[in-house]
């Protein structure tokens, strides 16, 4: 994947998570308020307009938080002949481990 095809890849996720933000009909603001500051609406709307990079868990968490299956959020993974759970719980792993690496990177 190219630099440019990843930053469109987080582009249309982005509008992808504002779409179901605004099914939900909340603001931003409303975001933070009804999830109990779990969702920052300054991080929600830094992956909305594709500033930063929501990682796996976040998008399944927002999915989850508005009332949508994940796969919805995630372009090339909508249609029924993919196992999208399947595919979740192998990214979910892939940054979980991603933030041990991390973390013992740091402490090292």
């Amino acid at each position: 994947m190219t630099p440019e095809e990843e930053a469109e890849l987080y582009a249309e996720i982005g509008r992808r998570l504002r779409a179901a933000r605004n099914a939900t009909g909340l603001s931003l603001a409303g975001v933070a308020a009804a999830s109990g500051g779990e969702w920052k609406a300054y991080t929600v709307c830094s992956w909305e307009l594709a500033n930063r990079r929501p990682l796996i868990h976040a998008i399944i968490g927002l999915a989850q938080f508005y009332g949508v299956p994940p796969e919805t959020l995630i372009p090339g993974f909508e249609g029924p002949d993919v196992p999208v759970v399947d595919l979740l719980g192998v990214l979910h792993h892939y940054d979980a481990a991603a933030v041990h690496v991390a973390a013992l990177r740091a402490a090292i």
